[in-house]
């Protein structure tokens, strides 16, 4: 069972262990929770409602890189460190996570737990939490790239063929399918596609822009 952690804006994957404790814990999922250190060995947060122990040992003993649960306090676990063998601990699966940078987050980190997104579901959860979380865009800077540092593939057929479509799906405000926010062109790109390297009617007598963040227009489509 994949599950995903955002620590610190960071997407970490994670995957639970095939028990029943685990199965219930993603049933509670999605879930926000504040994690303090404990004993210089885990972040600990308390979970607030206990999982019924069934189909585990008694006993075990996490290894760093483990999420746990604590059935006496209630509490999901993150192991950094080696807490030894205790009566109601539960390994309840591995997380993909520094453990050097786990080891060093501040008492009071808040860490949201959810079921790993995938496909569609992913974009959905993004831009879901572009609205509710963390308010960012999503941009998509499209560059070319090839072995020998030359583009000749774009006279290709195949290529045209290719870019239409990437152009509908991706960069076309009413037929995207992707939720593209914004996208960015190199210059030569800008210039052989949109300017075709007109110069720009500058009045060199205008008034100087203020210096500052530009605002971009709210409502548009894309950008």
């Amino acid at each position: 069972m994949r599950i995903e952690l955002i620590i610190d804006d960071a997407r970490v994957g994670a995957e639970l262990y095939d028990h029943p404790v685990a199965s219930e814990l993603v049933e509670a999922l999605p879930l926000d929770l504040v994690f303090n250190d404990f004993n210089q060995v885990e972040k600990v947060a308390t979970l607030g409602s206990p999982l019924t122990l069934r189909g585990v040992p008694d006993a075990d003993a996490p290894e760093p890189g483990e999420i746990g649960y604590y059935a006496p306090t209630q509490g999901l676990v993150l192991y950094y460190g080696s807490p030894g063998r205790w009566p109601g601990l539960v390994r309840m699966g591995r997380f993909s996570y520094d453990l050097n940078t786990l080891r060093a987050l501040p008492d009071g980190t808040r860490i949201h737990i959810a079921p790993a997104p995938t496909g569609a579901d992913r974009r959905l959860l993004t831009r879901l939490s572009r609205g509710t979380r963390m308010n960012r865009p999503y941009v998509i800077v499209h560059i070319h790239t090839s072995i020998d540092g030359n583009i000749d593939v774009m006279d290709l057929p195949e290529f045209e063929a290719g870019s239409r479509l990437y152009q509908d799906i991706a960069l076309t405000p009413d037929r995207q399918v992707l939720n593209v926010d914004a996208y960015l062109n190199g210059k030569e790109s800008t210039q052989v596609n949109i300017t075709h390297y007109k110069v720009p009617d500058v009045d060199e007598h205008a008034a100087e822009v203020p210096a500052g963040d530009f605002i971009a227009e709210p409502d548009a489509a894309m950008y």
